[in-house]
């Protein structure tokens, strides 16, 4: 400081008005400036120490510079106010100057304005008066043209009229100068539609001018095509390019471009492969293959598709050669070459192979037919992608054309219903009927009656189902189908063979012919002919598919599922119930393998065939109808299978129950409480046997199904059977023994249902052996509880005390209480 009081320089910087503060509060820049005074008092500025030594302090110097501060604030303040003054001062005196400055900018404006109107009004004026002159001078210039044009052309005529040639014109014809030989092409050209204007019969000098000047043309356009030709072979791009240019200027191009195409190398020259080489006439395996079914991979010659490679090779070049040599005209000489290249190539091989590979089979056909669409489709697009690489001018119009030329090759066969779609629909029905009649041919018996169907037919639910009466019109006439065939393979079998009826026999005895195995092949042929369908004709393939659809569906189900239930039926009713002891249930395995193939042919629509049908609504519900109705009479004769199985199980029960002797229940003997009676013995075994085959043969909801149903009438034979004895107590515990066993083989089964209605009959047998007096409230116990009370009085009035005057008065007793 210079002064003690005054403040430090530091501290004055911060109170102008070009830095005031600095940035800091107000509150920091009075601490920081108490902490400076404090320390020239050399006075720590800790917390602690001040309040130690808080008494230590002088304020005066704080005072002072605060006051110093002071003082400096208000100089800042009249400084500061006094800028404002002088600014507020500046800014109205330049307000008044930018007021006045627009003013004058506005006069100025406006005498701009109105001078642009006067000469646009002038310019408007001139306008019109040259304009006229303009177009004047420019119909002169093209007249005097014309004129000149008209009088060299003119001289040349005169020149042939009167010396029969004209030297001027056979220079500019034949110089080496491709704008004089254009030039000389034009007059020509020109000289051409003059003479044949002018030759008359009443001149005949005109009649000789004419013939020498078209004798002239013809000439100069063969020597132009002949140059070309050569240069071609030599690739000599440039002179092509000349020679192109020369003939359009003088008739557009237009025989060049057909002479580029009929007179071609590629058309003339042998390509070194005829059709007759290919695979179908030379390989016997590539044959067998082609026709075989079961192999659904894509078949092709090697020797065919190089061909065809080749061929498009030779394309790939010639677009190159075209975009250098005819320039604007590049898309149309491709369009007329790639046309001959599909009418004189490819149309011939395609409808060799075609109707060489039809010779063999319908699917050696389709598959050839597919393979040579793809084949030759992916070949195309591949052409497009060079084409547009090459740059060539009007590429889209060559890349129509080369697509439209691949569909009209193939359009004739793809669109006429008789020549492609009729053969897929015959091919498929005679690869799924083939596959089916094995097992149809080896059943043939059981499965012609159609006993199965004819008995649901006779189900009136099934009749009057909405959903199953799409079925009706499809069945019989698709069914007889395979009754012809399996007809025309039983003809040709010898009327009495020994041997083949053994060896017929012994194959229904190992039956292989229903398995998955064979619902996959089905199915996989199915699903081939669907993709052919989406290959090849994509904008109908809807439609086409839900035939083929329904054709798999007939053959799947109709014709083998169905068949194999027929079987089953059949096998059933042939059981002689009352002779066999252990009756076979091996025919419930169709039951099962059935399920599991519906199962199959569920997936193949969801994931396969409702996939393809997603851009078509309409298509799509009708092949989901018409599974679901397949589906479903499916489902009905599997359980009228289970019905009927159950049923004849049912009357084996009612035979073994009938041989129960009477006095089975009326013995006093205790002896006979270790042994189960004969019945019993009996229907356990028979109760065993069916459990441990319907394991076998059935799976899930089919064996909880069956078992449940046999089950069922189970109990109510046996309900009704304990009715029909009187029974003492010591044959009561007898009775309870044996509903035990009953009950034990009944558990195994794991049906909660069938627990709980045996544990009731176990229940009911206590009403054998209990006291008279406790007879009351066991009925209002437990599980009898539930029991209609007309089964109890029945059991009940069984007992062998029933009318003695004991059980009276202790029943009517307890009845009391």
């Amino acid at each position: 400081m210079n002064a003690i009081y005054e403040l430090d320089s530091k501290w004055k910087k911060l109170l102008t008005s070009d830095n005031f503060l600095c940035g800091l509060t107000v509150n920091e820049f009075v601490t920081e400036l108490s902490k400076d005074q404090a320390a020239k008092q050399n006075i720590s500025t800790t917390q602690e120490s001040l309040e130690i030594s808080s008494r230590h302090l002088d304020a005066k110097p704080f005072i002072r510079t605060f006051e110093s501060v002071l003082k400096e604030l208000k100089k800042l303040q009249k400084e500061t106010i006094s800028k404002n003054d002088q600014l507020t001062h500046q800014v109205s005196t330049m307000e008044v100057q930018h007021a006045k400055s627009i003013l004058k900018s506005r006069d100025d404006m406006k005498g701009i304005v109105h001078k642009y109107d006067q000469l646009d009004r002038k310019l408007s004026s001139v306008t019109q008066v040259v304009s006229p002159l303009g177009n004047k001078l420019e119909k002169s210039i093209k007249k005097r043209n014309a004129y000149i044009k008209s009088v060299e052309l003119i001289s040349y005529y005169a020149s042939y009229l009167e010396n029969g040639e004209c030297q001027e014109l056979n220079n500019l014809l034949t110089s080496t100068d491709t704008k004089k030989c254009a030039q000389g092409a034009l007059i020509l050209k020109s000289l051409l539609i003059l003479t044949r204007r002018l030759d008359t019969k009443s001149v005949p000098k005109t009649l000789e001018v004419t013939q020498k000047i078209e004798q002239i043309a013809s000439e100069f356009e063969e020597s132009i095509l002949h140059g070309f030709n050569e240069a071609y072979r030599e690739n000599d791009f440039a002179r092509l390019h000349q020679l192109a240019w020369i003939l359009d200027v003088f008739n557009n191009g237009i025989n060049i471009i057909k002479n580029f195409t009929d007179k071609h190398a590629f058309f003339e020259e042998s390509s070194g492969f005829t059709a007759k080489e290919s695979a179908l006439f030379t390989d016997n395996n590539f044959k067998a293959r082609l026709m075989d079914p079961d192999s659904h991979v894509l078949k092709y010659d090697d020797k065919v598709v190089n061909y065809i490679n080749s061929v498009f090779e030779v394309i790939k070049d010639e677009s190159e050669v075209v975009a250098k040599v005819f320039g604007n005209k590049a898309s149309n000489v491709m369009c007329l070459f790639i046309q001959k290249v599909f009418q004189e190539k490819f149309q011939p091989l395609v409808q060799f192979i075609l109707n060489s590979s039809l010779s063999l089979s319908p699917l050696a056909y389709l598959r050839s037919l597919h393979t040579y669409f793809s084949i030759i489709n992916t070949c195309v697009k591949q052409q497009s992608e060079n084409l547009m690489a090459v740059n060539m001018e009007g590429y889209d119009k060559v890349s129509a054309c080369l697509e439209k030329c691949f569909k009209n090759m193939f359009n004739d066969v793809l669109f006429d219903r008789s020549k492609y779609f009729e053969v897929e629909k015959r091919n498929l029905e005679v690869v799924l009927i083939q596959k089916a009649s094995e097992f149809n041919v080896l059943f043939n018996a059981e499965i012609r009656q159609r006993a199965l169907s004819n008995k649901l037919n006779e189900v009136s639910d099934f009749m009057t189902s909405p959903e199953l009466k799409i079925l009706t019109s499809r069945s019989s006439s698709r069914f007889s189908q395979l009754n012809l065939f399996i007809k025309n393979k039983f003809e040709k079998r010898p009327e009495h063979d020994n041997t083949l009826r053994t060896s017929t026999s012994l194959k229904k005895k190992n039956n292989n012919y229903f398995t998955l195995s064979y619902i996959d092949l089905m199915l996989k042929c199915s699903v081939e002919s669907l993709a052919r369908v989406t290959d090849l004709v994509p904008t109908i393939a809807s439609e086409f598919s839900y035939e083929l659809v329904e054709i798999s569906l007939v053959g799947l189900i109709d014709s083998y599922i169905e068949s194999a239930l027929e079987v089953a039926y059949s096998q059933l009713i042939s059981h002689e119930v009352y002779r066999e002891i252990n009756i076979d249930l091996s025919f419930l395995k169709y039951i099962s393998t059935a399920t599991e193939m519906i199962s199959i042919v569920s997936a193949y629509i969801k994931s396969i065939v409702l996939p393809l049908l997603q851009s078509s609504p309409a298509m799509k519900q009708k092949v989901v109808t018409l599974s679901n109705a397949y589906f479903r009479k499916c489902e009905l004769l599997m359980n009228l299978l289970i019905v009927e199985t159950a049923g004849m199980l049912n009357q084996k029960f009612t035979q073994v129950l009938g041989k129960q002797k009477r006095k089975d229940f009326l013995s006093k003997s205790q002896d006979f409480l270790d042994q189960d009676t004969e019945t019993t013995t009996e229907l356990v075994t028979v109760l065993s046997n069916i459990y441990s085959q319907s394991s076998l043969y059935l799976k899930n909801g089919n064996l909880h199904s069956f078992l449940a149903k046999t089950g069922d009438n189970l109990f109510y034979q046996l309900l009704n059977h304990y009715k029909k004895f009187q029974v003492s107590s010591t044959g009561g515990v007898i009775v309870t023994k044996d509903i035990i066993a009953y009950q034990t083989v009944v558990e195994e089964w794991g049906i909660d249902d069938l627990n709980e209605k045996f544990a009731t009959l176990r229940e009911l047998s206590n009403l054998f052996t209990v006291q008279p007096e406790l007879l009351t409230s066991l009925t209002k116990e437990g599980r009898l509880a539930n029991v209609d009370r007309s089964i109890i009085d029945e059991y009940i009035s069984k007992r062998e005390d029933y009318n003695q005057d004991s059980f009276i008065n202790k029943f009517k007793a307890s009845l009391r209480n």
